[in-house]
Order: C-alpha cells, then structure tokens, then sequence
C-alpha cells in the first residue's frame, strides 16, 4: 500500500495481518486488520508509486495517532478522515489497526471540494462534520399510528 513500517518486530515475535483489496475503475477499497506497528508514507514511497488520490479512511480500532500535512490528531472508532494520499505521513495505533479506506482519484473528488491553500487531511469526529449525531429537530419523527 506505498507505506513502510517504522517498527520491527522484536526477534521471534510474529506480525499478523489480514488485507483485503478490491477495486473497481479508478476507485479502491481496502479493509486492513494487523498488529499495531508504527507505519509511514514518506517521500520515497510516494515516489515510487504516487496514488494521486485521496484517502477516505475510516478508523474502526480504538485509536490510531497521526501526523499528515503539517498537523497532528488522533481518530478514534468511527473517525472518518480524508487525506491527500500524496502527502507524508506517520501512523502509531493504539493496539491493533482495524480500517477501510478507499482511494479516490483526485479528479473525481476535486470539483467538489472547496478551494484550499494547503494539502487536504480533514479529520472528521463522531462529534463534527458528517459523522455528527444529526440535531433533535432534524431527526425524521415516526408517523402517528391511527
């Protein structure tokens, strides 16, 4: 996936992981679980294989740290961020990773985004952005029963 391990394993201890890839035209899915390394993409991955796409990673672990784009956060279950995949960065997992994400090329996803001065990495919380519990007043109400 364009990432190295920034961590080994100590002598004897095995690594285990599970990753299933599908992709369909220009899009991919990837659901990945493993043990907790440390892991990055960082300018030589990206040379070797840029993606020039966005990640849309959706964190289902307890919680992963990362720096991309010059900033630093935390994604918790349900996070959902979206990243320039182009962009280097450093993953440390709190346990296990436990994710899908999908690769979205960038011309699909461009026109839509709003103008920006810097690379994308938008984190979004089970308390802000899409992921937000939708307010009382906006919630669809059952019919009344007659």
């Amino acid at each position: 996936m364009g990432t190295s391990a920034l961590s080994s394993p100590q002598r004897g201890q095995k690594f285990q992981a599970r990753l299933t890839a599908i992709s369909n035209g220009p899009l991919l899915h990837v659901d990945y679980e493993g043990d907790g390394r440390a892991v990055a993409r960082q300018d030589r991955n990206i040379a070797h294989r840029p993606f020039n796409g966005y990640w849309l990673y959706r964190e289902n672990a307890t919680a992963a740290q990362f720096h991309h784009a010059g900033r630093a956060f935390i994604t918790t279950s349900g996070t959902l961020l979206v990243a320039d995949a182009d962009v280097p960065f450093d993953a440390v997992p709190k346990g296990r990773y436990r994710h899908q994400a999908w690769l979205v090329p960038k011309r699909l996803l461009d026109p839509h985004l709003p103008a920006r001065g810097g690379p994308l990495s938008v984190p979004l919380s089970g308390r802000s952005g899409v992921t937000a519990p939708m307010p009382t007043s906006c919630r669809m109400r059952r019919a009344p029963t007659r």
